[in-house]
This record gives C-alpha cells, structure tokens and sequence, in this order.
C-alpha cells in the first residue's frame, strides 16, 4: 500500500505542554479534590462555631436537628455549586476560552478562601455556606473545562495519557486535605479556617503562572479566526516550526462537525439511531457519579468511628484510605491499558457493590462478633480501590473515545488501544478501508436496534483493537449491508443520508469467514 503526503510527526511532551498540564491540573482539578474531603476532619469543631455563633445571636444554642440540617446544607453546597458551574461551562469557553475560563473560574477559589478564613473572625457561619457554594461552581467549571484544555493542546497520541492527570489531582488533593486535617495540624480550634483557605493557594498559583502559556490553539483558530496566534500556540506547545498539517486537521475536523450540524439534547433523545449509545453514556456517567464515593470523604471519621475505630486513631485511618485512593488510581493509568476499560468498569463496580453489602452485614454485626469492626475498614478501603479502578475513571476515559473534537466509536478489549481514522466528507460516496488484516464481527442490527461494535480488531501488532475515528460531531453507528461493505447513517439536521465503507476486495479463499456473509475477514493486497 502506498503512502501518500508527509510522513506525519508524532507528538512529544514538551516541557510547555508538561508545565502547561500540570498548572491546569494543579489549579483546578487539585482544588474539586481538597474541597471534596476537607470538611470531614474539622467537621465538630466546626459544628462547635456553628453553635456558638447561634447563641452569641439568640442566646440559645441550636438544636441537634437544627445542628445538623445547617451542618447538611454548608456540605451539600458544594455538589450544588457544581451542577451550577456545569451549566456556565459552555458559555464562558466560548466567550473567554479555555485557558480565559480557568483564569476567570479562579475567582470562585480565592474570593470563597478569603471568605472561609475570615468567617471566624466575622462570627458568620453563611459565609462558610457561601464559600461552599462559590468553591463548588469553581470544582463544576474546572472538572469540565481542565479536561477540554489538556485534549485541545495535547497532541492526539499523548491525549489519553494527559487525559487522567486531572483525576489524579483530583486524588492528591483529596490526600492533601486529609493530611492538613489532621487534629495535631489544622483541623483544630486554631487552625479549622487556614484549613479552609489554603484551597487559594493553587488558584493564586495558576492566576499568576497559567496566563505565560498558550490558549487552545482549536479556540484560537476556529472560534477566535486568528491563525497566527494558534500556529505561533502549536509551536511553542510541539517544539518544532512545521505545524501546517496539524493546523490543516483542526479546519477539516471544524468542517465535518459543521457538516453534521447542531443536535439539540432534545433532538439527541429522540433519535433511534444513538439511543443505545446516548443509553450507553448515561448509564455509566450516571453510575459514577451516584456511586456515592464523595460521602464516603465526606464523611469518611464517622464511617470509620461508627466501623469501630478509636476516635484518636480515625484521623490516621482516613489518611490511610486516601494514599490507597492515589496510588490505585496511579496504578490505573497503566491497568487500563493492558486489561481494558470494559473490564475495569465492570470490576470496579463489582468491588464496590461486594464492599457496600458485606459492609452493611457488618455494620449490624459489630457489637455481636469482636473481629467485625475490621471487616468494616477493609470494606472501605475496598469500595475506595474499586471507585478509583472503574468508576473513577469515567470522567477521563469519556473523552479518550470520543477524541475531541471528533468521535470514536469502538470497544476495549484486554490488547493495548489502538486507533485507526476513516475520514469522512459529507460530500464523498464512499470511502476505503486498508489495513493488512482486519474483521468486522458484530457490526451488525440486532433485533432491530442498531450494535455499537463491540469487537472490531486489527488482527497483528499484538491483537490491538480498532477504534473507528469518524470525523462527526457525535458517535455514529455501523450496520452490515452485505459482506463486504458497511453502511453509515449520515445524519444532520433535515435528512438521514447514508455512506459506505467499502471492504477490500479479494476472493474467499484469501480471508476467512468468522460470522457468514456478515463478518468478513480479508487481507489486503
């Protein structure tokens, strides 16, 4: 097969683009973790202000259910705040960028930080309800946008690889905030609001250091029309002057999703053709983030108190579980490459449910069987390993199929990932597959409902799955329309048009039948 154009680069990581990761990562993914875990340590000291800064109004202290409604609502804001910044994210990287969003979102971190530390000193416990809030929009504006940054500056063979480092600060603040919490630290009469105002800290940290590198070149090309200013962005962040194909890529893949055309959410529900996907994203999106693994640090010294640990050594514990959380996720980063996400998903999830339910047969034990109040320990630190395996991941992996701006349709399996491009112009008829040795099984309807391949794979270098990067705006599915062509449903706005892809052509006794007319295995001339 002969090759055609430049051979193209491929992308390394440059010290700007690792400064560039890291600060993002630092100043924003850092602060959803350290605000997630750490009200847990301080939380009775302060319940304590909370009271007394009832009476000094009342002169009457609140009571335990009163206490414990205000002490709810101060923790809850922080979820609330994040769906709120989830909804501006659009928005704003628009208007501003993505690098001008995280700049602007620093400002929902130091002004609540400032709040937190003085609240003490103004006997205001709204001001901490309100910081909570602020800080919540901050963590629901950066988990959205730090991930669209890192895709949109990484080159797309090291955006899988940049992809998980935002939840991995999102475990080391967590663990960062579980170490200041400690009694003999911070989370003590003295300390309890410097605990809450060191979340400014990073957010100072990327407001000075974040605006010396560059803006998404994709933002500053296709939004911004400015192509001086993405070439010079490309350069600095690839380390060498020719980026004309790249930047060449960034326009065809803008044309393909204009091509496509917008689809509303409500429009997107109704279409039967990506049901089972949009049925797909929502199951395992949903199942993330109803995992409950944020009461979990939240909560974590009552868990444990209530598991039976001595309220002393509780704080030592919880710090425990979270260095387990870092290098579990840590270690995943390089798991899911040789096991798959598919199976790390569905282990993930089969840990935590085991954990929670002989946690439960634990818990109502304890008082009656002497070694059960360990059981319980193991039981959470279990649920923490099994999120940070499968659940955890979601968020990372997400956008490591989808590709962006493009999308991917395709499977894990245990091989390594390995992706291979159709490039598709709404204008063309018909576009050819090449590969040495390939198959489609699967890739067919099934009882009327179109199969999102689950098994599609080049069959040398080492068994690696095949991705189908199609440049649409939304994955696509793929149907069978004999043996040796599959049909693409094209869809816009107005009309469903249909594409083909061709297979090789060569005889029977070259390939192989796998599943009859409907999966054919050939190997190219």
């Amino acid at each position: 097969m002969e090759q055609e154009g430049p051979v193209k680069r491929e992308g390394r990581l440059t010290l700007v683009l690792a400064l560039a990761t890291l600060i993002a990562a630092f100043g924003s993914s850092f602060q959803y973790g350290y605000n997630v875990a750490v009200v847990n340590s301080p939380a009775e000291v302060m319940k304590a202000f909370y009271n007394e800064t009832y009476y000094d109004r009342t002169t009457t202290y609140l009571s335990d259910f009163s206490l414990t409604l205000l002490w709810s609502i101060s923790v809850s804001m922080f979820p609330f705040g994040g769906f709120i910044g989830s909804l501006m994210v659009g928005v704003l990287v628009n208007k501003l960028g993505r690098k001008g969003t995280l700049l602007l979102n620093n400002i929902f971190s130091i002004v609540p930080a400032i709040l937190m530390g003085c609240s003490e000193v103004a006997k205001s416990f709204e001001m901490i309800i309100l910081s909570r809030l602020l800080v919540g929009i901050c963590a629901g504006l950066s988990s959205n946008v730090v991930p669209m940054y890192l895709g949109e500056l990484a080159p797309k063979n090291l955006r899988g690889a940049l992809g998980v480092v935002p939840q991995l600060f999102i475990t080391v603040g967590i663990l960062v905030a579980q170490i200041f919490g400690l009694r003999n630290l911070l989370a003590n009469e003295e300390g309890w609001t410097i605990l809450l105002g060191v979340t400014g800290i990073p957010a100072a940290a990327q407001l000075l250091l974040l605006p010396f590198f560059p803006e998404s070149p994709r933002y500053l090309l296709i939004q911004k029309k400015d192509s001086a200013s993405a070439r010079k962005a490309l350069q600095r962040l690839r380390g060498w002057e020719d980026v004309d194909r790249e930047m060449e890529e960034i326009r065809q893949e803008d044309e393909a999703e204009k091509a496509a055309g917008f689809i509303s959410v409500v429009k997107l529900f109704q279409m039967r053709s990506l049901r089972w996907q949009l049925i797909s994203v929502i199951i395992l999106m949903g199942g993330q983030q109803l995992s409950g693994v944020n009461a979990i640090y939240y909560y974590a010294d009552q868990i444990y108190v209530s598991a039976g640990v001595n309220t002393h050594d509780v704080q030592y514990v919880t710090v425990g579980t979270g260095a387990i959380n870092v290098v579990v996720t840590f270690l995943a980063v390089f798991v899911v490459e040789l096991l798959g996400r598919r199976l790390l998903i569905l282990l993930g999830f089969s840990i935590c449910f085991t954990a929670c339910c002989v946690l439960t047969a634990a818990l109502a034990l304890q008082d009656s069987v002497s070694w059960m109040p360990y059981l319980s320990i193991a039981c959470v630190i279990s649920y923490v390993i099994g999120h940070a395996l499968g659940p955890s991941m979601y968020p990372e992996l997400l956008p490591r199929l989808r590709c962006p701006p493009s999308c991917t349709i395709g499977s894990s399996s245990p091989e390594r990932p390995g992706e291979a491009q159709l490039p598709l112009s709404p204008g063309s008829g018909q576009s050819v597959l090449r590969a040495k040795k390939w198959s489609h099984p699967r890739a067919v309807h099934h009882r009327g409902l179109p199969a999102v391949l689950p098994v599609v794979r080049l069959h040398g270098g080492g068994q690696r799955p095949l991705a189908l990067q199609l440049h649409r705006g939304l994955g696509l599915p793929l149907h069978s329309s004999g043996p040796r062509a599959l049909q693409l449903h094209h869809l816009r706005r107005d009309m469903s048009a249909h594409h083909h892809l061709h297979l090789p052509d060569c005889p029977r006794d070259q390939g192989q039948d796998i599943h009859g007319d409907q999966s054919y295995f050939c190997q190219d001339e």
